[in-house]
């Protein structure tokens, strides 16, 4: 709800309806809307807004069309024109102060700048991250606020740049990672923007950083299905950081990437070492490292339903010195044709624990023999 033109009037919108409030006369007038139209519109209203100083009302669709309205305040003789850029709804309009210029955006993370009256010519301030919520202007026009889905405000120029970033605790679509303490910056560690793990500090209320572990850029279409972060461990220093990312397409069978990160001292973020394409035949239900700090081997199990868990070990090459030690699978276990749920080590890593349904097996890392198997009937552990 905005009112314009010196507060002449006040201008709403809910569903299919415009409803505008002139002062003077004390009168509403409604302006309707047909559900869709032959092209497979659908022109219910997202947002309003009302131009500073003209006889004119912006309007966005959840077809993510835009409808410049006027002489509306004689019912009959109104007209509109419409803007297309958007491919989904329009979340927020607003006019700069002395309204030459229109500002869009969506679920695309573009900040749209259109000119009054030459419509045809738009700025883009594209990337910004997440869905754009709600845009503001500051009142002499230098400055323009988005704010975003994930729980973000971004400060603009008016030259279409951006000059800060407010961030909160990345408000994603859901906790797939389960949360996770980093052990050497002592950080929460949870799913955040697409794609990615956030680090955000507890003792600072910070966001300290998002890594970005998918590496492909994320496209905003409904029903597109794309890589997901769903697990991931820490060693017990930090030095190593494994996750696992998986898409589902619909007629496709899983996708599924193992990467392990190292952590960089001079940047003081992970860095990839590792890619291992299809770790698994099927979903990784669990992984865990071996925490033993003074060990020569560092060690990852993942667990998945293909009923089978594998141990990888960080090894370096014997050919040539040029290259960085990398992770390989050092033994396939299975048990019963049973699917492992959970793995975990002892604290001096001379046992690992994995459980298959309601059975907990016992082996050696050492030589990978079953030492025992511990029986919790009824139900999966």
């Amino acid at each position: 709800m905005l009112s314009s033109l010196q507060g002449e009037y006040f201008a709403s919108a809910k569903g299919l309806q415009l409803e505008v409030y002139f002062f003077r006369k004390q009168k509403s007038y409604r302006f309707s809307l047909k559900e869709g139209n032959k092209k497979g519109g659908r022109n219910t209203f997202t947002c309003v807004a009302c131009h500073p100083k003209d006889d004119c009302i912006a309007t966005g669709h959840e077809d993510g069309k835009i409808r410049l309205w006027r002489n509306f305040n004689h019912k009959k003789e109104y007209t509109y024109t419409t803007l297309h850029w958007h491919h989904s709804a329009v979340s927020s309009l607003r006019f700069t102060p002395e309204g030459t210029n229109l500002l869009s955006g969506g679920v695309e993370s573009v900040l749209v700048q259109w000119r009054y009256n030459q419509e045809s010519q738009r700025d883009f301030l594209p990337r910004l991250g997440a869905a754009i919520t709600h845009i503001t202007i500051s009142p002499d026009g230098a400055l323009f606020c988005t704010s975003h889905s994930d729980n973000k405000i971004t400060i603009i120029q008016s030259c279409v740049k951006v000059s800060a970033v407010i961030q909160g605790l990345v408000k994603g679509e859901s906790v797939r990672t389960d949360l996770m303490v980093d052990p050497r910056s002592k950080a929460m560690v949870l799913n955040g923007k697409p794609g990615h793990l956030q680090f955000y500090s507890l003792q600072r209320d910070k966001l300290l950083y998002n890594l970005d572990i998918v590496q492909q850029e994320y496209i905003h279409e409904s029903g597109l299905q794309q890589f997901e972060v769903v697990k991931a461990a820490f060693d017990a220093s930090g030095n190593w950081l494994a996750t696992v990312e998986e898409r589902k397409q619909k007629a496709a069978e899983l996708e599924l990437n193992l990467k392990l990160w190292e952590f960089d001292e001079q940047t003081q973020s992970f860095v990839l070492n590792t890619t291992i394409s299809a770790p698994h035949e099927a979903q990784i239900t669990a992984m865990c490292f071996c925490h033993v700090a003074d060990s020569q081997t560092t060690m990852l199990v993942s667990t998945s339903k293909d009923g089978h868990f594998k141990a990888w070990q960080l090894a370096t090459p014997a050919r040539t010195e040029d290259e960085g030690p990398s992770w390989s699978c050092d033994f396939v276990g299975a048990y019963h044709g049973l699917v492992p749920k959970c793995c975990c080590f002892s604290a001096d890593g001379s046992l690992l624990a994995v459980s298959f349904q309601e059975v907990v097996t016992v082996w050696s890392p050492s030589s990978w023999e079953l030492l025992t198997t511990l029986s919790q009937p009824p139900g999966a552990i």
